[in-house]
């Protein structure tokens, strides 16, 4: 667990970093190029590297900037989690005021 994205500041958020791995990547990657050809989904690419995580919250800037530095919450904790995956879902994120609204815009069952 950690702050992320890795080497931010202020950190937008905490997450579970996830391993990284080729079969990881080519589903990325092949999730990416069906997307960006998609007449039903308004999608465009990362410019920046992909990191599998999962976010566990979001920090506001401006109030991690009001800690001082030495007062800031260590947040670094190595962990394994090994869980099945039935689906994905491409969802879509919207910041608002209030949080994060998220929606699902496709779900995908994956093939025991």
């Amino acid at each position: 667990i950690y702050y992320g994205p890795p080497k931010k500041m202020p950190p937008r958020m905490v997450w579970v970093e996830g391993e990284k791995s080729q079969e990881f990547t080519k589903l990325q990657i092949d999730l990416e190029k069906s997307l960006i050809t998609s007449e039903e989904v308004h999608f465009s690419s990362e410019k920046r590297v992909f990191s599998p995580h999962i976010t566990l919250g979001r920090i506001k800037a401006w109030e991690f900037r009001q800690i001082e530095p030495e007062e800031r919450p260590e947040v670094s904790e190595e962990i394994s989690l090994v869980f099945p995956v039935n689906s994905v879902e491409v969802m879509e994120s919207e910041l608002k005021r209030g949080g994060s609204e998220y929606t699902i815009l496709e779900s995908c069952s994956l093939k025991a």
